[in-house]
């Protein structure tokens, strides 16, 4: 069997685009939850539920855009998988380094900004009246920060987030133990890369199974974030799968008119021993599988996000989603405390939140550098783990 050829790289801009709208729709709804909370939850001025209550609110609907990320890396991770399907000890370690070396960059920002200025976002929350701002950053220590770097980020994740939630209840710590709570998605981007790493496994090693493994797989991850990986491999294409067009089609509609009941009935009553999300964040997973396909094929959204600014925003989209949270409880709540004399609450509140965005974006530039040797790093251990050159060998061998 010849290895399996690289897309061309022009079809891959679109997905580029599609993380950069994502980050985008993360950090704004981060910005707006910190710094104008009234768009996001709690009481509120009339404009600001009118935003809420509106389909505007799909502008900064970062919890969609984060299971849209999770579906993304199902999908782009399947090709490469199958092309070094030999090799899973060398992809699992690449794929580690390449996320914990930005991570311990990004939590060591988290550590400096509560160690610096531990109550400056809880003074900033109370003069908003904002929850998130209110918890603060957690009492900041070097073996809590390692731990919540290469532990909980990376491995455990965070409770009622976690696939391990079921299993390890109170030993997982919560989101608010986080120097940089966005990062609970780390631990499901490695979780949801076993996942696909296992199924290209079998692809390979027992194709005759395949089909039923997936079935299991769908049931056992239909409550968790884990689903998004599933599906992105599915729109990956393995040959011995496709599904018929009035399938997904009909399979849409029914999610659409059942999709809010069956998430609360799947959430309370099915099979209390597998992870669960709430409610509404089971309901985005599952909009966000069905939106993916359009995103994928539809030509005219493929063009749409293959233009140059999303292209640039999806470059710089993972150092800004590893940087932002600490900008926003460090440089953005100083922001707010400084011009909140003068201005007032709520305009202060919108400076403040464009200055954290602002400065989030400067700051991803240069950490954007750090991130492609990340990914180099990443891509070197893998192809020089133990077993690698007898899989080249064969692979040089089948090619001929």
């Amino acid at each position: 069997m010849r290895p399996i050829p690289d897309p061309p790289a022009e079809r891959l801009w679109h997905l580029e685009g599609v993380r950069g709208l994502a980050c985008i729709q993360v950090v704004t709804l981060h910005a707006a939850g910190c710094f104008l909370p009234g768009l996001v939850e709690g009481p509120a001025p009339a404009w600001m539920l009118a935003i809420r209550q509106s389909p505007l609110r799909l502008l900064y609907d970062g919890d969609l855009a984060v299971f849209l990320f999770f579906v993304l890396s199902g999908h782009v991770l399947a090709a490469p998988f199958r092309r070094a399907a030999g090799n899973p000890g060398g992809l699992l370690a690449g794929r580690l380094v390449r996320f914990a070396v930005p991570v311990l960059l990004a939590v060591s920002l988290g550590f400096a900004v509560a160690r610096a200025a531990p109550n400056l976002a809880r003074e900033a929350g109370a003069l908003l009246g904002a929850g998130w701002l209110n918890g603060g950053l957690p009492a900041a220590t070097l073996a809590g920060a390692l731990r919540d770097a290469l532990l909980n980020a990376l491995v455990l994740g965070y409770r009622d987030l976690s696939a391990l939630s079921p299993w390890l209840g109170d030993a997982i710590a919560p989101a608010t133990d986080s120097l940089d709570p966005p990062l609970w998605t780390l631990s499901v981007e490695m979780q949801g890369s076993l996942l696909v790493l296992g199924l290209t496994q079998i692809e390979r090693r027992a194709p005759g199974l395949l089909k039923g493994i997936i079935a299991l797989t769908a049931l056992l991850t239909l409550r968790s974030p884990l689903l998004c990986f599933l599906a992105g491999y599915l729109c990956a294409g393995p040959r011995s799968i496709r599904l018929p067009r009035l399938t997904l089609a009909a399979t849409a509609l029914a999610a659409y008119l059942g999709a809010e009941p069956l998430a609360e009935w799947c959430t309370t009553h099915a099979l209390p021993m597998l992870p669960a999300l709430a409610p509404g964040l089971l309901l985005r997973g599952w909009v966000a599988i069905l939106i993916f396909p359009l995103l994928l094929h539809g030509p005219t959204l493929r063009r749409w996000l293959a233009a140059a600014p999303w292209r640039r925003a999806g470059a710089l989209s993972f150092p800004l989603y590893l940087v932002h949270w600490p900008v926003m409880f460090g440089p953005g709540a100083a922001a707010l405390l400084t011009i909140a004399p003068s201005l007032g609450p709520n305009a202060a509140g919108a400076l403040a939140a464009l200055s954290a965005i602002l400065l989030a974006l400067a700051l991803a530039v240069p950490f954007a550098r750090i991130d492609r040797a990340a990914l180099e790093l990443g891509r070197q251990i893998r192809e020089t783990w133990p077993g690698q050159e007898i899989f080249n060998a064969a692979a040089q061998s089948r090619a001929r």
